[in-house]
């Protein structure tokens, strides 16, 4: 491993690697597979409210855009969670990482690329994004508020956060399937947890000795766990909370996902460094 990177030509090394895998994300069509996705499903969250609306006689919703905007933002941290799973285990599959080493790189400079290209091509889609809301504004007739926006800019934090999550997954990895199951695997026990507690919700309990009683009570605990542990969760707590107008609980959330980040960041430098960067078997 290579430790010519000076502290001086770190953000050089830094910049270059961001913008190589910010281009290598916004020329592939899974990016833009992943905004028609969030775009569809956007759409479709507006358009089941507005029946509903018509359905009830009801004229106005009051916060017509805030459940299709966090929709949409799930859709593209996961897309995002992806990419950056994918991305160090595909440089070490291919031998690209180990060649990147014997040049000014080290294990911090990498790592800071990999999330500062992920999050620029996450920058380029918003464009795209908040021109589609607008235009389904104009369609429906409901006002896009500047909190929509807002809310916009600030899912970049948790946007960071999911990224430098994915990456220290890829870093653990020494394939790109394998890095890519692992991210599934994971996705799907957080979300489990939280689907199956709010089914057993659901549940209507009238006798005091009921065994659902004790399951709820474990599975409200391990909710409680997941809504800190899961870097999807904030970027849901973080929207949601923004086109609420709950600014104060968006700004804890902000300030733990940056703390968040931060820790992925080291950590996935260090495992890095422990690792190596020579291709190995799984």
């Amino acid at each position: 491993m290579s430790t010519a990177g000076s502290q001086s030509s770190r953000p050089t090394v830094v910049s270059v690697i961001a913008w190589r895998e910010a281009k290598a994300t916004m020329r592939g069509i899974s990016g833009y597979a992943a905004i028609t996705i969030a775009l569809i499903v956007a759409t479709w969250i507006l358009l089941v409210d507005v029946r509903a609306l018509e359905a009830g006689g009801h004229l106005v919703l009051a916060d017509p855009f805030g459940p299709p905007l966090t929709i949409a933002m799930l859709v593209l941290a996961l897309f995002l969670a992806v990419s950056a799973a994918v991305s160090a285990a595909r440089d070490r599959e291919s031998g690209t990482l180990e060649v990147l080493f014997y040049g000014p790189v080290d294990e911090i400079s990498y790592v800071l690329g990999k999330i500062g290209g992920l999050l620029l091509a996450y920058l380029a889609a918003l464009p795209l994004l908040l021109a589609s809301l607008s235009l389904l504004a104009l369609m429906t007739g409901f006002s896009l508020t500047l909190v929509i926006v807002a809310s916009l800019i600030l899912s970049i934090v948790p946007a960071a956060e999911i990224v430098g999550f994915g990456v220290l997954l890829s870093i653990g990895t020494n394939r790109v399937r394998t890095a890519v199951l692992l991210l599934i695997g994971i996705t799907v026990v957080l979300l489990g947890i939280t689907v199956a507690y709010s089914m057993v919700l659901l549940i209507p309990i009238e006798d005091p000795s009921s065994p659902v009683l004790p399951l709820r009570d474990v599975l409200a605990a391990f909710d409680a766990g997941v809504r800190w542990i899961s870097p999807f969760a904030y970027l849901e707590r973080v929207v949601d909370a923004a086109v609420t107008g709950a600014w104060r609980t968006a700004l804890i959330s902000l300030a733990v996902a940056v703390a968040y980040t931060a820790v992925m960041i080291c950590l996935a430098a260090y495992w890095m460094r422990r690792r190596g960067v020579h291709r190995r078997g799984d």
